[in-house]
């Protein structure tokens, strides 16, 4: 943006990830019983991201213009995930050593909405697809694993 004047051209209001709110909370807690276990929880709230229209104009000297660093759209949906895991460890015999038995579930709500970790999660193209999304946040996804 700093080599190129015209790339401040409309550079006015929110960046693609400015979130009106956001919240994350996240803890483990170790159950003591069966030889102790830890339960592990995180929780992330964030509004929809902001994005602008582009449009294409071929000949510049740069491809794209933006309709501004402002982007002065949002996502209609909210971010609302939630993700577990189950441990267990073990000591083994030599002096720092262990081995763990884990589960993961990511995304546990099996929420359908933007990823909003991509700035570009929506089609900002102008076109039939214009607003549509472009990446989607991952479905319920489960692990199991092992960890030395």
């Amino acid at each position: 943006m700093f080599s190129d004047p015209n790339a401040a051209i409309n550079a006015v209001g929110p960046v693609a990830f400015d979130y009106t709110n956001e919240f994350k909370l996240d803890g483990t807690y170790h159950v003591p019983v069966w030889g102790g276990f830890n339960v592990s929880l995180v929780y992330q709230y964030r509004t929809g991201l902001a994005w602008g229209r582009r449009a294409r104009i071929r000949g510049l000297t740069y491809d794209a213009l933006r309709g501004g660093l402002g982007h002065h759209r949002r996502a209609d949906h909210a971010l609302n995930n939630l993700d577990f895991r189950l441990e267990k460890t073990w000591p083994l015999r030599g002096p720092r050593q262990t081995v763990g038995f884990f589960f993961d579930a990511f995304n546990l709500t099996n929420q359908g909405t933007f990823n909003s970790d991509s700035s570009s999660a929506v089609i900002d193209t102008s076109g039939s697809s214009f607003g549509q999304p472009n990446r989607w946040l991952s479905p319920r996804t489960l692990r199991a694993g092992v960890r030395f």
